[in-house]
């Protein structure tokens, strides 16, 4: 229809992904699951935490 309006995951917005440094800030089962096992094999967590603040669901879950 015309003038109707269409938001597709906030790109439309211009959002930017939030910076959350720590992994109490999450939500996500799934993140906390994936740090639970980067710290039982001992692996570099600040990396982990790099890449899980681009590759979580916590993004899509930010207020507009």
């Amino acid at each position: 229809m015309r003038g109707t309006p269409y938001v597709y995951y906030g790109d439309e917005l211009g959002m930017t992904n939030m910076d959350m440094p720590t992994i109490e800030e999450y939500v996500d089962f799934d993140a906390e699951g994936k740090y639970k096992g980067t710290v039982a094999t001992n692996e570099y967590l600040d990396a982990f935490m790099e890449i899980l603040n681009y590759s979580s669901r916590e993004n899509g879950r930010t207020p507009m």
